[in-house]
């Protein structure tokens, strides 16, 4: 691979320079940052101090904060009936109500005022116990005995939660990410009198809880808290996240948010339903830390945890992720990243989608050797499963690190391959086209063009790379054309699928050829020139070789490839259901120590619909035989070439309109030649 430094063209000089200049002036503007800093502490478990003899269990049924002062809500079983008691952070314990069903204990958060009456909030109901009579039910759970009033809300959205303003006033917020609703609670008749609602986008979709501070309503979010207003319901921050790294972390089946209030110094003080209290600090960093710069296409779940992670860990480093916001085209997003990247400046880490063409800057050597920092690390290529670096090395080095995996398998119906073999592309698009039956593969003609060819080194035979020509007038290129034309997904008709892609969700319910096979499914995989492979979901993350802060950059790559961040990727096995859109490590001894955390078996095995209908997934253990075939599902898989993505752009463009019905097949095979051909003179 070339080692020169990336050349300019002239034509981008000028554009270039300009570009390069903001670059460096944006740069020196972030020697400073915001950070959201956590510290937390532990409330004392008071069920350690409590005498258990007489009892059948001690059950936690919320915590607040009121005036300041951290309470908690516990209820306790015994054979005389249930007991709710308040419990107070000096370790004071005051009896609130007596003989109450065990009903009450499960799927309501509990609530205490001022004057210490409760309050039980569910999803969509509101209860507030007589506190002298005890609360029982009255035949049936939709009755109860002993309530001064119970309220079921009407319209969309659920109670988030209640709060009591300095005045006396109760206010019960509900929403559901689009829209929320502030209203006032008669504490005597609960009756709700809505006073002000306002749409989820004006504070980032969504709320985890609800405040009082005085006479004033706070709530806290994703994109931090915010002082809410319930005259006009206009909404300011009071403190934000945005431009930090931190995330809100989500609720949990152990743990929940309860509640929150705003210091005197502007920290944010989070009371958990495990009586961790934690203090969410926004802080400005100075030049402490050395800033990496992350120019990403996109952040996923994983990945944003971990950049929580290492900015919290690291000493020396802090990632600041350049992200393509939703306004901002992606092609002019990528392109922008090939420009500042000519210009001799650009991110310290460029992950491979961000860029428009990865594999012209890789050979232009736009992309640092990772090998000096992997054999300093102690990585070596073998400690990792082959797509890791697949593409993004030759004999002169590693350009490139993929640390996640997702492999899917692409599949036809038995019906439609018959007794046919089919080992490579010709042969599954001559089986598509023998079938008689009007049907559809998942996705418009577009898509099933670049399914078709993206992974051939060639194209289908249509590009001699080596030799820089191409030639698009064979017979194949043309069923290729007709087969995508013919199955492409159309939403006017309701055809039946004969083929398409399924992933491999996670330990537990990824589909195992033999699964397919019993579904009539038969597994065809992503045609390369040696025949068909599972497909590769994924990004790579490089680094910049204009970038002066290599090792930084390298210390937060060598973070993802490590055993502690690709052990994430564990599910618990109550969870494995919903496990949909898991990733996998790359990290070979992390895959077999999690191969033996998900052991757990799932009895008889579960089949369930996936969201869009039209498979089934199968969730069964981990046995030492599927982790076998995880194991080589992982070997075997490929991601999608990087070298053709260009061409396939460009060819999926023009093919268009041969799909409308606008241009014939000789006409779109010329254009796609002369626009290929141009693409390939331009590389030599």
């Amino acid at each position: 691979m070339e080692k020169n430094v990336l050349k300019l063209f002239g034509i981008f000089a000028l554009m270039l320079t300009l570009l390069a200049g903001c670059g460096e002036k944006d740069r020196e503007s972030e020697s400073k940052y915001n950070e959201v800093l956590t510290e937390s502490e532990q409330l004392p478990d008071v069920r350690e101090d409590m005498d258990a003899s007489e009892r059948e269990g001690y059950i936690y049924l919320g915590s607040q904060l009121r005036n300041g002062e951290r309470l908690q809500i516990w209820g306790t079983e015994t054979e005389e009936g249930g007991q709710v008691y308040l419990h107070r952070e000096n370790g004071e314990r005051e009896l609130l109500m007596e003989d109450v069903h065990h009903y009450f204990f499960e799927g309501f958060k509990w609530w205490v005022d001022d004057e210490n009456s409760c309050f039980l909030l569910s999803a969509r109901r509101i209860i507030r116990p007589k506190m002298d009579e005890g609360l029982q039910l009255a035949g049936d759970i939709s009755a109860y005995e002993g309530v001064v009033f119970q309220c079921e809300i009407e319209g969309d959205g659920n109670i988030i939660g209640i709060c009591q303003l300095g005045g006396g006033r109760f206010i019960v917020l509900r929403g559901d990410y689009t829209r929320y609703t502030f209203s006032e609670l008669d504490p005597d008749s609960g009756g709700l009198e809505d006073i002000q609602s306002f749409p989820g986008e004006d504070i980032g979709y969504s709320i985890d809880l609800v405040s009082a501070e005085g006479n004033q309503l706070l709530v806290l979010g994703e994109n931090g808290a915010w002082e809410v207003n319930l005259i006009d319901g206009r909404a300011a921050h009071r403190v934000s996240f945005e431009g930090t790294t931190f995330k809100l972390a989500v609720d949990a089946d152990d743990r929940k948010k309860e509640d929150f209030r705003v210091l005197e110094d502007g920290r944010i003080e989070l009371l958990w339903s495990d009586g961790t209290v934690e203090f969410l600090n926004l802080t400005e960093i100075g030049t402490d830390k050395e800033i990496i710069v992350f120019r990403l296409h996109f952040m996923d779940k994983w990945l944003e945890k971990r950049v929580v992670e290492f900015n919290q860990r690291s000493k020396k480093y802090r990632i600041v992720i350049e992200e393509k916001g939703d306004s901002v085209d992606l092609k002019n997003f990528r392109e922008q990243t090939d420009l500042e990247i000519g210009a001799g400046k650009g991110g310290d880490i460029i992950m491979d989608t961000a860029a428009n063409d990865v594999c012209s800057l890789m050979e232009r050597g736009a992309f640092a050797d990772l090998t000096p920092f992997m054999d300093a690390s102690g990585f070596h290529e073998e400690d990792f499963f082959p797509a890791a670096f697949f593409d993004f090395k030759d004999d002169s080095g590693i350009y490139g690190v993929r640390v996640v995996a997702m492999p899917d398998q692409f599949w036809l119906k038995q019906e439609v391959v018959g007794e046919r073999s089919i080992s490579n592309i010709e042969e599954m698009v001559d089986c598509l086209l023998a079938y008689e039956e009007e049907a559809v593969l998942w996705g418009k003609p577009s898509l099933l063009l670049k399914l078709f060819m993206r992974d051939s080194e060639s194209l289908c035979g249509t590009v001699d790379f080596e030799n820089g020509t191409c030639d698009f007038s064979g017979e194949l290129f043309e069923k290729l054309l007709e087969a995508a034309k013919r199955y492409g997904y159309d939403e006017r008709k309701k055809l039946e699928y004969i083929g398409g892609s399924i992933e491999y969700h996670s330990f537990y319910n990824f589909c195992d050829d033999e699964y397919l096979a019993e579904n009539g499914l038969i597994p065809v995989g992503y045609m390369a020139d040696d025949g068909g492979h599972l497909g590769l979901m994924s990004y790579a993350l490089s680094i910049n070789a204009n970038s002066d802060k290599k090792e930084g950059a390298w210390e937060f790559l060598s973070f993802l490839m490590g055993e502690e961040a690709q052990l994430e990727f564990y599910v618990k096995p109550e969870d494995c259901i919903w496990s949909i859109y898991n990733y996998f490590p790359m990290n070979k001894n992390a895959f077999e120590e999690l191969c033996q955390k998900h052991e757990a078996v799932v009895n008889g095995g579960v089949d369930y619909d996936s969201w869009d209908n039209y498979e089934k997934l199968h969730v069964r253990g981990l046995t030492e035989e599927r982790a076998a075939l995880l194991r080589e599902a992982l070997e075997d898989a490929r991601p999608h070439l990087i070298h053709t993505a260009p061409l396939i752009e460009i060819i999926i463009e023009e093919a268009e309109t041969y799909f409308s019905g606008d241009r014939s097949i000789d006409e779109v095979r010329k254009m796609i030649e002369n626009r290929v051909q141009l693409y390939l003179n331009e590389r030599k």
